[in-house]
């Protein structure tokens, strides 16, 4: 069994926001020079990219945040 602990750990939400964003325009098996293939096609507009984080925050506030403290 292989574990992967680069993301096996606590990290401040913008890593998730920003590893998602990284690995929706990059492939790490394609078999370039370097081993990755960017496929800036791929990259979301800033419209996209306002309703996911939005979205993304919002999920985490309705489940953690206490109602009152807002």
């Amino acid at each position: 069994m292989i574990i992967d602990n680069e993301y096996a750990g606590w990290n401040p939400m913008a890593m998730d926001v920003a590893v998602f964003i990284n690995e929706t325009m990059n492939d790490n098996s394609y078999p370039g020079k370097n081993g990755v293939q960017w496929y800036t096609d791929n990259i979301m507009s800033e419209e996209e990219l306002e309703i996911f984080v939005k979205s993304y925050m919002k999920h985490f506030f309705d489940k953690y945040m206490e109602k009152d403290s807002r």
